[in-house]
């Protein structure tokens, strides 16, 4: 094995790279001619959970700066723990003159020289998360200032995938000068940042975002915020994710006259729960509306649709009254073809008590029943022949 080429030996480390624990403790000692790839795979991903772990990463950068060149991602898990002077986390940040990927938990909103810390970084970051704890020392809330927020984004001037999140709080201190972000194309928004109307409104009239192509909600608790949103970035806007939502607290007359998705738009993903509550039928009822009045435009770009997950009770669903008017509208905007959707993802959940017999019973059922149309056009063995759609079916039981 030791008289391996070169080339080979590269080859069994890549495969083994994603062994649990750490598989190239024996190998690093008996083939130390592949320590170069063996260091690519174990620093490519960084991870400071605390402070002793971000002095020795430190001192590792230090004494074998090659190291520095290979991490390409670093998470730091609670920002707070390592922003202290013996840790000198500027100092490390600095040397990873690769570095693509930062993601930054509970960073002290509070703390202007926390945020400064980032500046450090070289100009290849293009991804950034970012979540700001807006809670001091004393355990009592503290605004995040929208200014700060700017300030830290100027750190990263070539960032294209940006997430960012907070806990709950109010926004304060809007700035005047607006704020260019031009190589932003994905921007990731958590389910608390919607919940502050003030920080949207703040947000979307000083951050200048014209390459703007994807908008991902990692939780929508309210569309209402969406709409302007959408609005001002429906211009560049081609793929609209909301992966899920919960909690909802719209109102049907709110959202049905506003809710409209952008003429460019591509693709949608937006989660549909099958149930007896009223909020539940709201929300469909957006989507249905707003699918239809995209279907009845002019010229409608949006080729591929994901449901993200379509819950349902089971066996309940057989016995309650679940036929919606929202239910059965948006099987016909769907199933009709007038959006030229050509790619469904349509991923299942069947909740409940347990299964007996058929396997696949309940989602024959859900899909013949409530989505006869949608199942005609997309999910039937003929539809691609007579449609020439395609569809992607996953089924879970839980």
């Amino acid at each position: 094995m030791a008289m391996l080429p070169v080339e080979i030996k590269s080859v069994i480390i890549d495969c083994m790279a994603n062994f649990t624990g750490d598989p190239f403790v024996g190998i690093a000692l008996v083939w130390p001619d592949v320590l170069f790839r063996i260091r690519e795979h174990r620093f490519h991903t960084v991870v400071l959970l605390t402070a002793f772990r971000a002095r020795r990463l430190l001192d590792l950068l230090q004494t074998s700066p090659s190291i520095a060149s290979v991490v390409r991602t670093l998470a730091v898990e609670n920002f707070h723990v390592v922003d202290t002077p013996d840790v000198n986390l500027p100092r490390s940040l600095a040397m990873m003159n690769n570095i693509t990927s930062v993601k930054f938990f509970n960073i002290p909103c509070h703390n202007g020289r926390a945020m400064k810390s980032f500046d450090a970084l070289p100009s290849s970051v293009v991804n950034v998360h970012l979540h700001f704890l807006c809670i001091n020392e004393m355990h009592q809330e503290v605004p995040l200032r929208i200014d700060h927020l700017f300030d830290t984004l100027q750190s990263f001037p070539n960032v294209q995938k940006l997430g960012f999140n907070f806990t709950r709080s109010s926004t304060t201190n809007f700035v005047q000068s607006r704020v260019q972000l031009p190589h932003i194309r994905v921007l990731s928004l958590g389910g608390d940042v919607l919940s502050e109307s003030s920080f949207i409104s703040s947000f979307l009239a000083r951050a200048a975002l014209p390459s703007l192509s994807s908008l991902y909600i990692e939780e929508l608790h309210q569309i209402t915020p969406l709409i302007p949103m959408l609005h001002c970035w429906g211009a560049t806007l081609k793929e609209l994710h909301v992966p899920n939502h919960d909690l909802l607290r719209d109102t049907l007359s709110t959202i049905n006259t506003a809710f409209t998705l952008p003429g460019g738009i591509e693709a949608v993903e937006f989660h549909i729960r099958i149930s007896d509550d009223p909020q539940e039928e709201y929300y469909l009822h957006a989507w249905a509306n707003a699918l239809e009045k995209h279907g009845q435009s002019t010229a409608s770009h949006l080729r591929r649709l994901t449901i993200s997950k379509l819950e349902f009770p089971w066996p309940d669903a057989q016995d309650i009254r679940l036929y919606s008017e929202a239910l059965l509208r948006f099987d016909f905007v769907l199933g009709t073809g007038a959006l030229a959707v050509k790619h469904l993802d349509w991923c299942m959940c069947a909740r409940g008590g347990s299964l007996e017999g058929d396997s696949d019973e309940p989602f024959k059922w859900v899909n013949g029943a409530i989505f006869p149309i949608v199942r005609w056009r997309f999910l039937s063995e003929n539809s691609e022949a007579k449609f020439r759609t395609t569809s992607t079916i996953s089924k879970v039981f839980e």
